[in-house]
């Protein structure tokens, strides 16, 4: 009778075997990768953090180099430079713009490079290295209309230093106004002299020149810029070149034409009598002026002055206006007495509002 057979344990068959094998092998496999994985990762992370020992190291370096440079920020424990010289310029131009002399100051180090940075009316304007020579120039230095305040600073790894002592400068480029007060444009002139006043900018040289003789006319001109000058004009057209040039160099000129007319004005003198008898002294003598303007019209108004010179004796005068034209000396007698004898002169003497002045003369003779 056959025994009874013997039975493998369960889950433990060939095929199970087998199984635990193949796991184990997949098992190992998979460790593989996940080992050199590990080892690769490490190689990064060694690599990056000496990339950016790298670029930490050289970010510092340019860092440092970057405060060295003029201009940046300043360097810890470098001291501002001092102020350059800006030496004056002329105080007056009409120039847009000017050519600035500087000079180099001292205690500067000579391992640091430096800027020379120029200011006008507290705006940065023009920027240059500091060249070596003591002295030295800034060309197109930039002016505003009117005054100009002008300083200099220079930029080192300690920022910028003080700023230079300012120096003022004024630029005008306007050329002066000529503006004549009398005679007017339309003003017709009947005398041989004629005062032309005028105001141009204070300070200016003032010139005028006759266009008919060619002639320069002497001219005064005050502290304010008030001119005049005496003409003497000739019949018709009297033209004239006006001239000024202020102190910075800026020139105007103008041209008048002053018209001297044909005058109709005049003075007459009439007395009564104009002869007397010593033997019929004393007599009254009537004195009358007519007067009449350049237009040939009675004049209201006008100043007109007697005089009165006897034979041996002092002038008297006396001074009355005209009404329609008309002035006249009242109660002047001739005494009877030796002296009357002689010639006696009476005078007349008016000054138009032209200017021009007229005078008539008339004799008594006392027989």
């Amino acid at each position: 009778m056959p025994g009874p057979s013997k039975r493998t344990p369960q889950g433990d068959g060939p095929s199970d075997r087998r199984a635990r094998a193949q796991r184990a092998r997949r098992t190992r496999a998979a460790a593989k990768p996940r080992r050199l994985a590990r080892r690769v990762s490490w190689s990064r992370r060694i690599g990056v953090a000496a990339a950016l020992l790298l670029l930490v190291g050289g970010s510092i370096a340019f860092g440092s180099q970057a405060l060295n440079q003029p201009g940046s920020r300043p360097s810890v424990g470098a001291p501002p430079p001092p102020a350059p010289t800006v030496i004056a310029p002329a105080r007056l131009t009409r120039a847009a713009d000017i050519d600035l002399a500087v000079s180099r100051p001292d205690g500067l180090r000579s391992d640091q490079e430096y800027l020379v940075r120029v200011y006008v009316n507290g705006e940065a304007v023009r920027e240059r290295p500091l060249p070596r020579a003591e002295q030295f120039r800034i060309e197109d230095v930039p002016l505003q209309q009117g005054d100009n305040d002008i300083r200099a600073a220079l930029v080192g790894a300690g920022g910028e230093g003080q700023r230079s002592a300012a120096v003022a400068i004024t630029r005008d480029d306007i050329a002066p106004d000529i503006r004549i007060i009398s005679p007017e444009d339309t003003e017709r002139i009947h005398t041989a002299e004629q005062l032309l006043t005028g105001r141009t900018e204070a300070g200016a040289d003032m010139s005028i020149v006759s266009g008919r003789s060619g002639n320069s006319i002497p001219t005064s001109v005050d502290a304010g810029g008030r001119f005049e000058a005496l003409l003497e004009l000739t019949f018709g057209q009297n033209p004239l070149t006006l001239r000024s040039e202020d102190p910075a160099g800026n020139v105007s000129q103008t041209r008048i034409v002053l018209v001297r007319a044909d005058s109709n004005a005049s003075l007459v003198l009439t007395i009564s009598p104009t002869e007397a008898d010593a033997a019929t002294l004393p007599t009254r003598l009537e004195i009358v002026a007519t007067v009449h303007d350049e237009h040939g019209q009675p004049i209201d108004d006008a100043v007109v002055t007697f005089g009165l010179s006897p034979p041996n004796l002092a002038t008297t005068t006396h001074h009355t206006r005209t009404s329609d034209g008309i002035a006249t000396w009242q109660g002047v007698d001739v005494p009877a007495s030796p002296n009357s004898r002689g010639t006696w002169r009476i005078t007349a003497l008016v000054t138009l509002s032209s200017g021009a002045e007229l005078r008539a003369d008339e004799l008594l003779t006392v027989n």
